[in-house]
């Protein structure tokens, strides 16, 4: 019975998504009935593009406004988030809509949109083809949905939990500023666990991968008239909506993300803007979509000018700007009061993140003020780099890209932002730098960027990435010699400049250590080894890069899908880190282990070895610690190391699934350490170790070992081992390595960054 009812909630739960949309779309098209700026309504092309913008609306407004509107229901009246409040949303929303757009254009209207076969029936063959491969682009995001990363610790899933009432029952989240949150993020997540429960965070990735083949085509099929390549309009036509289709979601950057984040997100949910913007100017619904992508990712608040240069470029430029604006103020009003309300951002001026930081003093162009955050030069009085990164984040920037996207597609983006300029009128050129510029420059001039997710910020602008490749790459078809030429200039001119860089090493933020007092100093090989890498650019975009947070494309999955799919519920059991639920193998016999940290643990493999039984093999003289009879957590602080100016704190214990061990680098004395910026104490730093490893404990009861060398012995099961290095454990940022042990030996892994938000 459990399996026929969730199926009813499913086709439920995905009426309550279409259905919305599809009204919107026909209120859209009734205020708007003109058939794509010019064009004949009987020409192919443009009936396409404008029924694909019409689907991409409908998703975009089902997927993220519905939900939206049912969490502020629990903002402020708290009603938590469930699959009655988003289908009763739903519900109320479609009839008010259907009323309206009966009233305007009949009955009939509202019964063509609901028809199933519309959309399908009598549209242009490329419009199939088109939805065949979005829905594609969105199976594949379904299916490597990654639950491995701590997916159910994200500040983002907890938070979502909390409005659905899963989680922290007694927190107000208009009030309660929970592990800094955009509710944006929050309110459409809540919504896809009301109505899909544990599923529904796989589904909402789904979503987010036809949203951006969607719109990467749409896009595409926008700017390719005013390329000036006329010549080649038609060639461009028949295979660039294919090239935006699949560079948007697919490229290493943006399909590197593994699960849903707030970059992802504002970036699927701010696709549908710029055709309703630029194509057929919907203002109220622009000005909602940009709202819903900026409480997503606060910082795309600076791309409003450029948003507003369409806006005023309107013949109905007041109507237009009201509308806009209306929609934008009213819509991220809930997201400005939780920034007044919240005792720990006090200030719509401030973000979630700013609490983190103590208040720096910074000056530019004589005049003096202090943020929350630490800014580089020019803020700064000289460049700087965060401890452990080999470049500042304005240089970072700009390899990460180019690491990402290859050195030919990144050289013709930068042909395409010189051509725009040339051949595209003003108005489009200064949009796309717009939407990008001051987003770009306000992230390059930030340090402490050292978590994995942090580099993917720049994904919220990809679309004008998108665009500029194929300015260029309609140059060089216009002019192949000339732009043949130019790129392999600028390949070449890059891959130098990276090469050259190489061994550039600004000084450290030394303030990084008064946010986070007691970390550990960088370590060198690390991050030479990390330029090395960086700076290391191929010609064509580097599809290995997908597996720097473990392996990418997994026969795990499926089996996960699998058990997802016989239990939807809530997931509130933690996992080890890097571990799918379901991964580790059942513990076996007893065998004894040694850690070897005689030397650096970075770039080995071999920090682990099993200890033969038989009497007189090895050195017996090394206690052994047992966490087979006595398995909960021991603690050994202070051991000496030559490799590191810290000492070394080691965590262990053992989970019913995983044996963890952890490195802290840190003076014991320095856990009482009160840090008003920060995680606080030995708390903190144990709380990190239990949930790495999946486990369930008391942080304020374990055992204390003292140490009696560099090589420490442990009993434990056969089965799954976690090794952890912490890199900087306020920031929660580690290398982990991931091994299994049988009665003869231990093998690990290769270390990955693991992702987490």
């Amino acid at each position: 019975m459990e399996p026929v009812l969730f199926l009813l909630r499913l086709i439920v739960g995905f009426l309550a998504i279409v259905v919305p949309g599809a009204l919107t779309v026909g209120l859209v098209e009734i205020r708007q009935p003109g058939r794509g700026q010019g064009t004949s309504s009987s020409d192919s092309l443009a009936q396409t593009e404008q029924q694909l913008r019409s689907v991409l609306l409908a998703v975009t407004w089902g997927a993220g406004i519905i939900p939206t509107l049912a969490f502020f229901l629990k903002l402020f009246l708290e009603i938590n988030v469930s699959f009655v409040t988003v289908a009763g949303t739903s519900v109320v929303y479609s009839a008010v809509a259907a009323a309206v757009l009966a009233r305007r254009a009949g009955t009939e209207a509202v019964l063509q949109l609901l028809d199933p076969r519309f959309l399908w029936r009598g549209c242009p063959p490329t419009v199939r083809k088109v939805l065949l491969a979005a829905i594609g682009v969105g199976v594949l995001y379904f299916l490597k949905y990654d639950r491995s990363l701590a997916f159910n610790e994200s500040c983002i899933y907890t938070t979502a939990l909390t409005a659905t009432g899963h989680q922290n029952p007694e927190v107000r989240l208009l009030f309660e500023n929970i592990q800094d949150a955009r509710l944006g993020n929050t309110g459409v997540l809540a919504g896809f666990v009301g109505l899909f429960q544990q599923f529904g965070f796989r589904i909402l990735y789904g979503v987010c991968g036809v949203l951006l083949a969607l719109g990467g085509w749409v896009i595409t099929q926008a700017v390719l008239p005013s390329s000036g390549a006329a010549a080649h309009r038609w060639s461009l036509a028949s295979w660039g909506g294919w090239f935006g289709l699949f560079f948007l979601p697919m490229n290493p950057l943006v399909n590197g993300i593994p699960l849903l984040d707030e970059n992802l997100l504002a970036l699927s949910f701010g696709v549908a803007l710029v055709p309703y913007l630029r194509a057929r100017p919907a203002w109220f619904v622009a000005g909602t979509i940009f709202a819903l992508a900026v409480t997503m990712r606060h910082v795309l608040i600076l791309a409003l000018p450029a948003t507003l240069i369409l806006v005023a470029a309107s013949p109905m430029r007041r109507k237009a700007l009201t509308r806009y604006l209306v929609a934008f103020v009213v819509f991220t009003l809930p997201e400005n009061l939780h920034h007044a309300l919240a005792p720990s951002i006090g200030s719509v001026f401030r973000f979630e993140s700013n609490p983190q930081y103590p208040a720096f003093p910074y000056t530019v162009l004589g005049m003096d003020f202090s943020w929350q955050g630490l800014l580089n030069w020019p803020f700064h009085d000289t460049i700087v780099r965060t401890p452990g990164n080999p470049f500042p984040t304005f240089i970072r920037w700009p390899l990460h890209l180019a690491d990402n996207l290859g050195l030919v597609l990144f050289a013709l983006m930068l042909i395409g932002l010189v051509v725009i300029w040339r051949q595209a009128s003003r108005t489009e050129a200064a949009f796309w730098l717009l939407w990008w510029g001051p987003v770009q420059a306000s992230l390059a001039v930030q340090e402490a960027w050292d978590v994995p997710n942090k580099m993917g910020v720049i994904a919220i602008v990809f679309v004008s990435f998108l665009v500029w490749t194929l300015h260029g790459a309609a140059f060089v078809l216009r002019r192949p010699r000339l732009g043949g030429g130019l790129v392999l200039a600028l390949v070449v001119v890059t891959w130098l400049g990276a090469v050259g860089i190489r061994d550039w090493r600004p000084p450290v933020d030394t303030r990084y250590y008064q946010v986070y007092p007691g970390e550990r100093q960088e370590y060198s090989p690390r991050v030479e080894d990390k330029a090395h890498r960086i700076t290391s650019l191929s010609p064509l975009p580097d599809f290995a890069r997908l597996n720097r947070f473990g392996t990418f494309l997994s026969a795990r999955k499926f089996v996960e899908l699998a058990a997802d799919i016989a239990d939807p519920s809530i997931e509130v059991t933690r996992h080890a880190w890097g571990w799918f639920p379901l991964e580790p193998p059942p513990a076996g016999e007893a065998v004894t282990i040694e850690l070897d940290l005689q030397r650096p643990v970075y770039g080995r493999t071999d920090l682990l070895r099993v200890i033969p039984q038989s009497p007189g093999s090895d050195d017996d003289t090394i206690p052994v610690i047992d966490l087979v009879d006595d398995p909960s957590m021991v603690v050994m602080p202070g051991m000496q190391v030559g490799w590191d100016s810290k000492p070394v704190m080691l965590y262990a214990a053992r989970s019913d699934d995983v044996t963890m061990l952890q490195l802290f680098f840190v003076n014991p004395r320095e856990l009482s350490r009160d840090r008003p910026f920060a995680d606080p104490d030995a708390i903190e730093q144990c709380k990190l170790f239990l949930l790495l490893g999946g486990l369930e404990g008391d942080c304020e009861r374990w055992k204390t070992r003292k140490p009696s060398g560099l090589r420490v012995r442990f009993r434990i099961r056969e089965g799954a081992v976690s090794f952890a290095s912490t890199v900087n454990r306020s920031a929660q940022k580690v290398l982990l390595w991931k091994g299994h042990i049988t009665d003869t030996e231990v093998r690990l892994q290769e270390p990955v960054e693991p992702w987490h938000n």
